[in-house]
């Protein structure tokens, strides 16, 4: 069950997000990396960052398993941006992250917008292709910011 993020999952949130990139992202970056990342994604990050992003939880025997946001891009102000798309680890590859995604889209953010834009870790690149997002100018090189990809949306 896809539904609103409220502000009690708050917890819940951070500890899958940091149990995500510990089990799944460490493979692709370097442990300081993760330490730097795991350091803004508090339950009290997640909570201001919430006031302006719309987050959607994916619940399973009433336990959070995923989570995803979309809200407006502070890389560019025109586009909205999809941020903190996280399974936790054994329950990937089962279509959840196609499910959070498919709300996101269908959410007023991602209507509202000609284009929506995500910085993609190395670790969902192939994710976000599946999902019918491609690399901004073609640049498949990573920025400071990640992988930067978008998605036209169709009005």
């Amino acid at each position: 069950m896809i539904r609103e993020f409220k502000k009690e999952d708050a917890i819940e949130v951070s500890k899958l997000i940091k149990r995500s990139l510990w089990e799944v992202n460490i493979k692709d970056y370097p442990k300081e990396y993760m330490e730097e990342f795991e350091k803004i994604m508090t339950p009290e990050e997640i909570l201001k960052r919430a006031d302006e992003t719309h987050y959607y939880v994916y619940e399973e025997d009433n336990k959070i398993v995923g989570i995803g946001g979309i809200g407006p891009s502070k890389r560019d102000e025109k586009y909205m941006e999809i941020m903190t798309v996280f399974i936790i680890p054994e329950y990937m590859n089962k279509g959840i992250g196609r499910k959070i995604i498919n709300k996101l889209e269908e959410d007023e953010f991602f209507l509202n917008s000609e284009k929506v834009i995500v910085s993609s870790s190395l670790t969902a690149v192939g994710f976000y292709k599946k999902m019918g997002y491609v690399f901004i100018n073609n640049k498949e090189e990573p920025t400071e910011d990640g992988y930067m990809m978008e998605k036209k949306v169709n009005h």
